[in-house]
């Protein structure tokens, strides 16, 4: 069965699908050729588990933070990490890319912010496992579709410094 998880007021959406376990962003004009059921997504992430599967506490706040791959976007350096703050009640992927200045950013999906270390979309919390089994088996490709390809070659759609079609290279895993 398809769950709508959540969704912003950019046309873009986060559906949970429990067959596959994969929750992805997707726009939400999708949504009217699905059959789906609206769930709220009040689980709470166990950080102890977190520990154990490398996640770190971050020395700038209160959060645990696990670094999944740098990559580049058009030749400009990108980080990709996770961040899990208020003891597990709020997750948020973090994009920095080194040479951009955030004032450039357009809009950002799914209630997304711009932070001190760089673009920050909030996360459903019944995504944290999927993105950590795409981490585990290195499936970038998977990882990026996951987010729409917003963190990759349609980073167009939040900063302008960036066209369509934009180059990303391989990742290095971390």
């Amino acid at each position: 069965m398809i769950y709508l998880v959540s969704y912003d007021n950019y046309d873009l959406a986060y559906i949970y699908n429990d067959i596959d376990k994969s929750c992805i962003m997707i726009p939400s004009k999708m949504l009217e050729a699905m059959d789906y059921v609206e769930s709220s997504d009040i689980d709470k992430v166990d950080t102890l588990r977190l520990r154990f599967c490398g996640f770190k506490l971050s020395d700038s706040n209160n959060s645990l933070r696990k670094n999944l791959c740098s990559y580049k976007i058009d030749g400009y350096q990108a980080l990709l990490f996770l961040d899990v703050y208020n003891s597990g009640n709020a997750v948020f992927i973090h994009l920095r890319i080194d040479g951009i200045n955030l004032d450039s950013v357009r809009r950002l999906p799914c209630n997304g912010i711009v932070g001190e270390h760089g673009i920050i979309i909030i996360v459903p919390n019944i995504m944290l496992a999927y993105i950590l089994n795409l981490y585990s088996k290195c499936d970038f490709d998977a990882l990026m579709r996951a987010f729409y390809d917003v963190v990759g070659d349609r980073i167009y759609m939040m900063v302008k410094n960036f066209q369509r079609g934009a180059v990303v290279s391989e990742p290095v895993w971390l």
